[in-house]
């Protein structure tokens, strides 16, 4: 059987859209985010916009997704 290796796509965060995407992937809600990060709504809708754009994808669901897939988050950051 051929087995075709994956590549990895390079995607730069910056530590606020990191954040923002690891309480995500925690599961926390967007309220939940904005009142422990302190934050306006308008500013967490513009974090996760530019996430999604940087990352080519439409959501939080999917960000996170191509986040462990590409290895911006690891799975040992997330269990125990």
């Amino acid at each position: 059987m051929l087995t075709i290796p994956q590549t990895r796509i390079q995607v730069s965060l910056n530590s606020n859209e990191m954040v923002i995407l690891k309480s995500i992937a925690l599961g926390l809600g967007c309220n939940t985010i904005i009142k422990l990060l302190e934050i306006t709504e308008s500013n967490y809708q513009s974090v996760c916009q530019s996430i999604y754009t940087k990352m080519g994808v439409h959501n939080s669901f999917t960000a996170v997704q191509f986040a462990f897939k590409n290895g911006l988050l690891q799975e040992k950051e997330f269990t125990s």
